[in-house]
């Protein structure tokens, strides 16, 4: 095992590594961000664009994220040796609120965001919207897509456990909102010394830093790294596929980083059979065979008393033959053809499990009763 002091040069002799802290990802988030799966999401977005001819200002994307009075304090300053070192823990014009006992949305929380978001958007059947979510259970209440179809409001669904990925909130907006939240309340214990944050007190500090999280800049840049706007269903590479490629579901293409199995291209010219003895592997293609025995050399005596002797190499008639043969193929060499890759094993069946969600347009009259 490699000790501390090798890991602390290993380092030194790259400055172009860091150490960075992972970004945690459930299992069912790397094996449903697939290429098939996100493919499925780009092809029914690139359906709704065609269909309805959206432009940037018509798309929109919404998702609610979790904001709690208990600080997440950074660092700060301390004594040398000094190890119990604390940090005391503890709306925007023209939102809207609800509440309810859960904490969590509910279908009639979502319907009153739906008409909260109409109002803003002005979207009418004439001049529909394009709202980009996930598959929450309260986004896909009969009452919220019967209000979306009335008023012109197209609800296109995210993949589920993709949202990591493909979400610009999730990608752009949440994170410097999260962290601006915890300066913000720095300055409110220090304005407020020795009081408790309390969820009434939540509403003016977003008030304070939404602008900075949502900036003009950080939406854009969400909406271009998705692939979203400006339409790019290939922004995702191989990388960003790889862990799924430890899963079995569902397989990966087959142009995953490995040992070729494809047969080397043979070299152009018709296909000719070696004799038996040219079948070594070799890269030329063309060569002459003698069709009569090479005669023995002559010895002879010149006008001096020197023996000459005579050898001819190639005699009169030739016999020129094409011979094809492939070269010989050395696989590339990776640390996985000597260490695989650990395949997960399948998930148990449950017999209550509930049926998987897709990315699919709610507001589209469903595939099942379509094909009745």
């Amino acid at each position: 095992m490699a000790s501390e002091s090798w890991f602390s040069n290993f380092m030194r002799r790259h400055q172009h590594l860091l150490i960075r802290r992972p970004q945690s990802t459930s299992l069912s988030g790397a094996t449903s961000f697939n290429p098939t799966n996100v493919a499925t999401f780009f092809d029914k977005l690139a359906t709704d664009r065609l269909r309805h001819g959206f432009t940037a200002k018509d798309i929109w994307n919404m998702d609610e994220t979790g904001l709690t009075t208990v600080q997440n304090p950074g660092h700060v300053v301390a004594t040398k040796g000094e190890r119990r070192v604390g940090s005391v823990t503890g709306g925007p014009e023209g939102s809207i609120g609800t509440a309810n006992d859960s904490g969590c949305m509910q279908e009639q929380d979502f319907v009153v965001f739906l008409q909260h978001f109409v109002q803003y958007t002005r979207a009418t059947e004439d001049n529909k919207v394009l709202l980009l979510l996930d598959n929450h259970s309260s986004h896909v209440s009969i009452e919220a897509v019967n209000f979306c179809r009335a008023n012109g409001v197209v609800l296109l669904s995210f993949l589920p456990h993709c949202t990591h990925q493909l979400q610009p909130l999730d990608r752009t907006v949440y994170g410097p909102l999260k962290k601006n939240l915890n300066s913000e309340m720095d300055k409110w214990h220090r304005r407020h010394p020795g009081t408790t944050i309390t969820i009434y007190d939540l509403p003016e500090m977003v008030n304070n830093i939404l602008l900075l999280a949502a900036s003009p800049q950080n939406v854009k840049k969400g909406f271009h790294c998705t692939g979203i706007w400006l339409y790019n269903k290939d922004i995702f590479s191989e990388f960003n596929f790889l862990p799924a490629s430890v899963t079995d579901r569902p397989p990966m293409a087959p142009s995953l980083p490995g040992p070729s199995t494809a047969a080397p291209p043979s070299l152009p010219g018709p296909s000719a059979a070696a004799p038996p003895s040219l079948c070594w592997p070799f890269t030329a293609a063309l060569y002459y065979v003698p069709s009569l025995d090479i005669p023995m050399p002559t010895v002879t005596l010149n006008s001096d008393g020197f023996k000459e002797v005579t050898l001819t190499l190639f005699p009169l008639s030739l016999q020129e033959v094409e011979i094809t043969s492939e070269q010989e193929h050395v696989p590339e060499f990776l640390p996985e053809t000597v260490s695989p890759y650990p395949k997960a094993s399948p998930r148990k069946a449950s017999g209550q499990r509930q049926k998987t969600r897709a990315s699919d347009i709610l507001t589209d009259t469903p595939d099942a009763l379509m094909e009745a």
